[in-house]
């Protein structure tokens, strides 16, 4: 019995975990006021609903992100500080939502 939980010890030290931030469909993720939002090291899917507000978000961490989801994402004000040769990805609708959110 101790030969298959130290295997399983063993696989399990060397997986990579990634979390995500999701919103399910019929969910909703609203920000208010000057809220500061951090997203370190994981992904932010928004299949629902998510309000910005006059928030920040902070993308950090030493790992890549990517944000996406089946609705478009408003996010109000962005700050990125990825280290180590990470990188936050912006998808088409992401990208259409910062625009709108700073030409609005």
């Amino acid at each position: 019995m101790k030969k298959i939980w130290l295997s399983i010890l063993l696989l399990l030290s060397g997986s990579v975990i990634q979390a995500q931030l999701v919103i399910t469909p019929g969910a909703e993720l609203n920000i208010s006021g000057n809220t500061q939002l951090t997203i370190s090291n994981m992904d932010f899917i928004n299949n629902g609903k998510f309000t910005a507000g006059n928030g920040t978000e902070f993308w950090t961490g030493n790992t890549s992100s990517v944000p996406r989801g089946s609705q478009a994402t408003p996010f109000y004000n962005v700050e990125i500080n990825k280290n180590g040769g990470a990188a936050l990805t912006l998808h088409w609708t992401i990208i259409a939502a910062l625009v709108y959110a700073k030409a609005g």
